[in-house]
């Protein structure tokens, strides 16, 4: 958990490198809400932990990566409602090409989406039981 806590501000200076303009629902204070429930999730977290361990001084590293990786946190979302306008046009969708290059280089399928939505479509209307199993279109 130690290990975990020291990596947020890396992950915080990874989105604020990578997010230009983050989604609406980030923006209208929606986000504060999930920081600071997040803050207390890793605050309930480190002491679940620290019940367990008897080192203190790894309980004190364990408080200080915890309360520095909930700073973090919200700093970063306090810097991003500042920065963006409730009304900017970021999104979480990807577009065509991204979702395909995310599918290709992460779970190594190279169909077309086209195709994928057409497999799905299909097995879902399988599992409803609209298309019998053994069937040409199955």
């Amino acid at each position: 958990m130690l290990s975990k806590l020291r990596q947020v501000p890396r992950l915080v200076q990874a989105a604020r490198d990578n997010i230009k303009e983050p989604p609406g629902d980030l923006r209208q204070g929606r986000h504060r809400h999930l920081a600071r429930r997040d803050g207390v999730h890793r605050r309930r977290s480190a002491a679940r932990v620290s019940a367990n361990v008897d080192d203190m001084h790894l309980l004190g590293d364990l408080a200080d990566a915890c309360g520095e990786a909930v700073q973090t946190i919200g700093a970063y979302v306090d810097r991003s409602r500042e920065r963006h306008s409730p009304e900017g046009q970021g999104t979480f969708r990807l577009g065509r090409d991204r979702f395909e290059q995310k599918l290709r280089l992460e779970e190594g399928i190279t169909l077309p989406v086209d195709r994928l939505l057409a497999i799905a479509t299909r097995e879902l209307a399988r599992d409803a039981g609209r298309i019998p199993p053994g069937s040409p279109a199955a």
